[in-house]
């Protein structure tokens, strides 16, 4: 039997807490973290430390701020090996510790401003995550990842880590083994590696999701897009669809799949649109602009709403499946067209088609439409 007594000041209040734990563990207890008010300033400088850590589930429903600092190698903001939700709040997350490989694990262990071991859920307020390490990592989650509303900002800008060829850590905005699902609020990501993955499926209904910076801008298996705006930029793929079983992508049809039933998708990469299986356009507005626009080794419909697919040469050479059922036009300039023009084009009344500026510079524009 153990006890520790320390002093605690919230809100110009003094407590004295006093924690008693037994020598034996009891599985009747479920370790947890609730916070509901008070304003929370924690630093930590230690390798592998945490600001905030909970065995089970961690939930942060203040309203007032919360501010962590954690600098030393592998260390986390948040670790939680439960679900982690967040509900009204304002969170700030620096991070500034590097991955390092631990002989003692036999494996890498990387800073984050969020490690969830479960699902994680953010439903209100803000959210911001600045990680500066190498091989450092914004949100990691291991199973679903939810965000319903507020406004959630990371930056990671450290460069990837690698130990050895088998053991490396990207520099990752947000990462989920999980399913990941946008119902609304704002995300928004900047990062040296990708910027969103998840293993499963990422599914957008509402809100919106912008990343600036990134090597892929959104990847995973199977992305659908119903609603909401994505704004993707990437030097790679600004949306990517694979197994990821080949290293640097297989052209042969994977049957991973893109589908895009409405909202906005605007994709700037070198590969803008880069499916290693299926892409669907049902509704919605899709926007491709990179040295190849859309790059898809499967099937390839659009049965509905609209694309503007724009790059510096026809690259573009895959066929539309047979049951294509729209109609459009190929403009085709002899000079590449600047990222300071704007395309305007109307139809014979002077209704206007489309009004379009550039990202990167094109001489092939296709425009295809209901």
């Amino acid at each position: 039997m153990g006890t520790a007594t320390f002093n605690l000041s919230l809100g110009g209040q003094s407590f004295t807490v006093t924690i008693v734990a037994a020598a034996a563990t009891d599985a009747t207890i479920t370790p947890y973290i609730l916070i509901k008010g008070g304003n929370i300033n924690i630093t930590t400088t230690g390798d592998k430390g945490n600001a905030i850590k909970s065995e089970r589930y961690t939930t942060i429903g203040t309203a007032d701020a919360v501010t962590l600092n954690v600098s030393g190698k592998g260390s986390k903001g948040i670790k939680t090996g439960g679900d982690f939700t967040l509900t009204a709040v304002t969170i700030k997350i620096t991070v500034s510790g590097a991955a390092y490989y631990v002989a003692a694990d036999a494996d890498i262990s990387a800073a984050a401003g969020v490690n969830c071991d479960k699902n994680l859920a953010i439903k209100r307020r803000n959210l911001t995550i600045a990680a500066t390490g190498l091989g450092g990592k914004g949100i990691s989650v291991d199973g679903t990842a939810t965000i319903s509303g507020g406004s959630t900002n990371i930056t990671v800008s450290g460069a990837n880590y690698t130990y050895t060829t088998a053991l490396t850590s990207d520099a990752k905005g947000f990462k989920s083994d999980g399913a990941f699902i946008m119902n609304n609020g704002d995300l928004t990501i900047s990062a040296t590696d990708d910027g969103l993955k998840s293993d499963a499926s990422i599914t957008v209904n509402d809100g919106s999701i912008t990343v600036t910076k990134s090597y892929e801008g959104m990847e995973s298996i199977f992305i659908t897009i119903n609603g909401g705006i994505s704004n993707l930029t990437a030097t790679n793929d600004g949306v990517n669809t694979s197994y990821g079983t080949v290293s640097g992508g297989t052209e042969s049809n994977d049957n991973s799949g893109l589908t895009v039933n409405g909202g906005v998708l605007i994709a700037t990469g070198s590969d803008a649109i880069d499916s290693n299986g299926n892409f669907t356009i049902k509704g919605g507005i899709v926007i491709s602009n990179g040295n190849e626009d859309i790059d898809v080794n499967g099937s390839f419909l659009i049965n509905g709403g609209v694309l503007i697919g724009a790059e510096p040469s026809n690259n573009m050479n895959k066929a539309m499946g047979a049951a294509f059922t729209q109609v459009g036009m190929f403009i085709k300039s002899s000079v590449q067209v600047a990222t300071t023009s704007v395309i305007h084009i109307e139809d014979a009344t002077g209704k206007e088609l489309i009004t379009f500026k550039p990202k990167k510079c094109f001489c092939l524009l296709s425009l295809l439409c209901s």
